[in-house]
């Protein structure tokens, strides 16, 4: 089970595991074939995984090859279920303020 909370997003666990590593961001990023700054903003939760990205970090850190993809999809999933919910709240709001 994942030390994170499932709304995390997976850039960050990468931190955990890439510091378990013994690895730096510009070690990680050299060995991936990524910008460092690339990898920081993934860590950062700015940019997604991709699914190439996914392959790499999974050779990197003797993974699966979808095991990273898996964990965005599971927090685009979460996210995307967020959304639907606060908009349906709002609308309820809305229509509830109309009826006044």
């Amino acid at each position: 089970m994942s030390e994170h909370p499932p709304n995390v997003h997976p850039g960050e666990q990468l931190r955990t595991y890439l510091h378990q590593a013994g690895l730096t961001i510009d070690d990680a990023a050299a060995r991936l074939g990524v910008s460092a700054d690339r990898l920081a903003n993934v860590m950062a939760g700015r940019e997604r995984i991709t699914p190439g990205l996914s392959r790499r970090l999974g050779d990197l850190l003797g993974q699966s090859p979808t095991f990273w993809a898996n964990r965005q999809a599971e927090r685009d999933r979460r996210v995307e279920e967020a959304a639907r919910a606060v908009a349906g709240w709002s609308a309820g709001l809305n229509q509830r303020l109309a009826d006044r």
